[in-house]
């Protein structure tokens, strides 16, 4: 099993043990991804951005992208990248009956021919404070 560790930093709080941002705040740290075994791959995408889940067609955007260039990871060898984006006026996280709008820093493994390695660390967006509360 791959494990992956998604590590924010300057974000304004937390909830349920996620991390808080706004509109114009800039998420940003470092995703650290450690094999158990050895693994041949293309690369590995690092998405920054929001996707749609529910009913009807799946929207997405991402606000940022890096592409780490590595053909092979080694077991027990952490691979890193730092991340970074500015979180744009809309849409905020949002949770309903009919969709949910999720905010998350998305990684793939990207491995020819068979199921690529996924992971996501998730963060909230909320609206603008009004009136100092938050």
């Amino acid at each position: 099993m791959t494990t992956m560790q998604f590590n924010f930093r300057d974000y304004r709080s937390m909830y349920d043990n996620t991390p808080v941002f706004y509109p114009g705040d800039r998420v940003a740290g470092q995703v650290v991804i450690v094999p158990d075994q050895a693994v041949s791959c293309r690369n590995i995408r690092v998405d920054v951005g929001w996707y749609t889940q529910g009913k009807g067609d799946r929207d997405r955007e991402i606000i940022h992208q890096y592409i780490i260039d590595v053909q092979r990871l080694e077991p027990g060898v952490p691979v890193s990248q730092q991340f970074a984006a500015d979180i744009p006026t809309m849409p905020y996280t949002f949770s309903g009956h009919l969709i949910n709008i999720i905010w998350a820093v998305q990684v793939t493994v990207d491995i020819a021919m068979r199921g690529d390695i996924n992971g996501a660390g998730l963060f909230i967006v909320r609206p603008p404070q009004k009136h100092g509360i938050d």
